[in-house]
């Protein structure tokens, strides 16, 4: 029990981290605002290794870069930032509005930028003037400033609908979860009471039986059951006798044999009261083959309503366990939201003069 409980949660858990990177990059607008500021301090210049590296910019020459602060919870920003989910993001950018022919090109050719690490490549981190007082800062390359700004809207987009797809979907599992409580709670009460009429009418029963295993009663409806078909068959004797003696009857009325008609009279008389004798037998042989299996019956849903309630009880303390992990998830998930700046910076891009964009690349 303490084992499955253990996995229960522990896969809850898991769940729970995965979806963060799954639902991040389903649509979920929220109607993010964000303002820009473009600073005269430029990003480069870069050098001509970084231009010719084929994996990274090849032969675009990005403008600009938004500078994506990496002040607070992070948790969502990760995910969008390196890793994985960089797939995710670049997917959800390029099917968003905003974005220019040339910025998709440059994103379908150059989508490792955020995840590279490679020596020699453009900065992916900046620090903004102030030094350590100032949180670093992810930059997303763009081709034009418009860009740039429609970069920076995605992305802040995206992580935002990583956070809330997280917490409605808690909030949902917290739901279903309460609700298979409260059901469960119900039917244990329920099964209660139904022990409780059940074990009152047992006792009763137990009254006019003298068995008290299932076993006896068991005993007690096969030997019912054979004293039922004997019965039956001596009814079936008896009636045809009766029937005979009825023809005879017949034929002697309104004649003169007398004694014939007396001695008729009476096996008429003895087989009916054989018959009325053999009914009673069957009645009491059914009336006691119904008291059996009314035991049996009483008897089973005892045992029923103990395995029941034993697995809703399981049931019921996984679910109280799970009910609460969750909603520890989710006080932890609303501390992850993203902070979105006042305002967003972003920087000229500055190339060497001759690795400049549109310019041939030697």
């Amino acid at each position: 029990m303490t084992t499955c409980v253990k996995i229960s949660v522990a896969a809850i858990i898991i769940a729970l981290v995965g979806l963060s990177v799954a639902w991040a990059s389903e649509p979920h607008e929220g109607g993010i605002a964000l303002r820009f500021e473009v600073k005269s301090t430029a990003v480069g210049p870069l050098s001509p290794e970084q231009a010719r590296d084929p994996h990274v910019f090849g032969p675009w020459r990005p403008t600009y870069a938004a500078g994506i602060s990496w002040e607070g919870p992070t948790r969502y920003l990760n995910i969008v930032g390196s890793g994985p989910g960089v797939g995710g993001f670049i997917h959800f950018a390029m099917n968003r509005e905003g974005l220019s022919t040339a910025q998709k090109e440059f994103l379908e050719a150059t989508d490792s930028l955020l995840n590279s690490h490679r020596q020699g490549s453009p900065p992916q981190w900046h620090t903004p003037e102030g030094g350590v007082d100032n949180p670093r800062q992810l930059l997303l390359y763009a081709v034009t400033l418009q860009d740039a700004k429609a970069m920076a809207q995605a992305y802040y987009q995206y992580a935002m609908n990583g956070f809330r797809r997280q917490i409605d979907t808690l909030d949902r599992l917290i739901g279903q979860t309460t609700g298979k409580i409260t059901d469960e709670e119900k039917r244990i009460s329920e099964i209660d009471e139904l022990t409780e009429t059940t074990q009152k009418s047992l006792a009763e029963l137990q009254k006019l039986v003298p068995y008290r295993t299932d076993s006896e009663a068991h005993e007690a409806i096969g030997e019912l059951d054979r004293m039922l078909n004997a019965a039956q068959v001596e009814s079936a004797g008896i009636k045809a006798k009766i029937a005979v003696i009825q023809g005879y009857q017949q034929e002697q009325r309104g004649g003169t044999n007398a004694e014939a008609a007396t001695r008729l009279n009476m096996m008429f008389i003895e087989e009916s009261i054989a018959l009325q004798g053999v009914e009673a037998r069957r009645q009491m042989a059914t009336r006691l083959r119904e008291l059996a299996n009314r035991f049996l019956d009483l008897k089973s849903t005892l045992a029923n309503a103990a395995i029941e309630k034993e697995t809703l009880t399981e049931d019921l303390k996984r679910n109280r366990m799970n009910l609460t992990v969750m909603k520890d998830q989710l006080k932890s998930a609303r501390t992850d939201e993203p902070r979105i700046p006042d305002d967003v910076p972003i920087y000229p891009v500055e190339w060497a003069a001759e690795y400049r964009m549109g310019e041939p690349n030697n």
